[in-house]
């Protein structure tokens, strides 16, 4: 049994820690077995002792063993704690760091909410308990070998036997747990999808067709759901049957035999009979967790395909002094493009052309044929960091307050922040709601042009040598865009790259170079 949190964790000494304590706590159910033999042995006259003093030892050890068990519950569940935030830190780690295209693979909210709750479940706590019952089985084992060793020997080949019985099925599991994923990823991205845009589907009055599409969607995962685990019961139905039969029903029979033979006496058998649950739980209890954690393969091969995946080198360069250089394929057209230091560059076109085609590959160098910087070539594998900002032309609010939509988290002086706050006209926004007013995602509570200023603050916010605006001012009003327009390129020290499709003429005069793409 391969532990998977040690993937995670490695071993230390907090593992080692709740090993020690889930080994003494798996002498509880010898330890009592003990006291119930000599409780039966005094009643049929083979002990002669005291039976306040062992009903006094008995209750006293159990009270140490209920101690012990705490502890063991606690570290287990700090240990739980630790490993599921290790965990979740590489898969959000692979959403940051990972491109755009392999972002689209994975649904990463209901992956960390609801796949690796599964892995918690059915892997990180099945594994913990697993090993305590082992612990328990092989402690309990010993003690009833010492009893009678043919008495235990039938609970022990019954338990072999139920357990190669109950191997079987794994792989249909495995197939419904997959089912049970797919059409889950799928409902949460409707869902997601739909309550971004509740108001079009009024305008459009198709709310009845989207519910009947959620609830399709919905039956679907619950359908699977519940094949997953009625299978799941009628197999350990099975196990349990097996078990049962094979497990105690015939080393009962052996013990009575014993006894009847005179090999055993009843105490001792007792004795046994009271380590039996702890021979047979453990195995059964084993078996149909092992059943279980087939359930998580395909989780885990996706999260294990998380952390076999190379992610794009950075290079950082905060500055440049001679040109960047970029060639990209657009629509079978050829594109060279150079930039050079402070330089205004307007790229126009109409919508679909390939202008954000070739914003993205100055972004994330995805396709470009040649990409140089002062003369360096940039190799595709390696994403530049340090010398863009960029605004898109999609929302991206977050949220959070309007002061951190603006730093990101960054602290920056006051006199730098009111600078921006002062170039993208965002006084008397901020002065009406405070810094502190919480954003919707999005930015759902306020404007689009509110957004879009926001998102330019940001980027000017920055301070990088580049500043790559995709669409800017297509949600202000003409007035207003101008006059950020103008104040933008009266920025002497920004290299400045805009796209568009449409602007005024003689805020296009005061770019030093315009391209038009065809």
């Amino acid at each position: 049994m391969v532990v998977f949190m040690f993937k995670i964790l490695k071993f230390n000494v907090k593992a080692f820690r709740l090993f020690f304590f889930m080994f003494i706590y798996a002498f509880q159910p010898s330890f009592l077995a003990f006291v119930i033999e000599y409780l039966i042995g005094i009643a049929s006259g083979k002990y002669d002792f005291n039976i306040l003093i062992v009903v006094g030892i008995g209750s006293l050890g159990l009270l140490l063993f209920s101690g012990i068990g705490i502890l063991v519950k606690r570290f287990t569940h700090k240990l739980i704690e630790e490993t599921n935030i290790a965990m979740k830190e590489k898969v959000i780690n692979h959403l940051i760091k990972s491109p755009i295209k392999s972002n689209k693979n994975i649904n990463y909210s209901s992956f960390i909410n609801v796949d690796m709750k599964l892995i918690q479940k059915n892997g990180l706590e099945s594994e913990l308990s697993m090993i305590q019952y082992s612990f328990i089985f092989i402690i309990s084992l010993f003690s009833a070998l010492y009893l009678d060793i043919l008495t235990t020997v039938f609970f022990f080949l019954g338990m072999f036997f139920s357990a190669i019985i109950s191997m079987a099925g794994q792989k249909k599991i495995t197939n419904y747990t997959k089912k049970w994923t797919e059409n889950t990823n799928k409902f949460t991205t409707k869902i997601e999808e739909f309550s971004k845009n509740t108001l079009l589907l009024r305008h459009f009055n198709i709310q009845r067709h989207v519910f009947n599409q959620l609830y399709n969607n919905l039956s679907c995962v619950e359908h699977s759901l519940f094949n997953l685990n009625y299978h799941i019961d009628i197999k350990n139905e099975f196990i349990m049957f097996i078990g049962l039969t094979m497990s105690i029903l015939l080393p009962f029979s052996a013990g009575v035999y014993r006894i009847n033979s005179g090999y055993l006496t009843i105490a001792s058998f007792m004795a046994i009979v009271q380590l039996s649950n702890s021979l047979v739980n453990p195995v059964l209890y084993i078996i149909q967790k092992l059943n279980e954690r087939s359930a998580i393969k395909p989780v885990l091969e996706t999260y294990n395909s998380l952390l076999k995946f190379e992610f794009q080198k950075e290079i950082k360069i905060e500055n440049f002094k001679d040109a960047i250089c970029i060639d990209v394929e657009i629509n079978k057209t050829n594109i060279a493009l150079s930039i050079c230091p402070s330089q205004k560059i307007l790229i126009k076109g109409s919508s679909g052309i390939g202008k954000s085609t070739l914003i993205r590959n100055l972004l994330l160098n995805e396709s470009a044929k040649n990409y140089t910087v002062d003369n360096i070539y940039i190799n595709r594998d390696y994403l530049i960091t340090s010398l863009y900002s960029y605004v898109p032309q999609n929302k991206i609010i977050f949220n959070d307050t309007i002061l951190f939509n603006i730093t990101l988290g960054k602290n920056y002086n006051n006199v730098k922040l009111n600078e921006v706050i002062k170039l993208t006209f965002l006084e008397d926004f901020i002065n009406q709601y405070g810094l502190d007013y919480v954003l919707d995602l999005d930015g759902n509570n306020i404007s689009g042009g509110e957004a879009q200023r926001i998102m330019i603050a940001r980027a000017l916010l920055q301070d990088t040598p580049i500043l790559l605006f995709d669409e800017i001012t297509s949600a202000l009003d003409e007035d207003l865009a101008n006059k950020i327009q103008k104040n933008i390129l009266s920025l002497s020290d920004k290299t400045i790259i805009q796209v568009t499709h449409n602007i005024d003429m003689d805020i296009e005069k005061m770019y030093d170079k315009t391209i038009v793409l065809y």
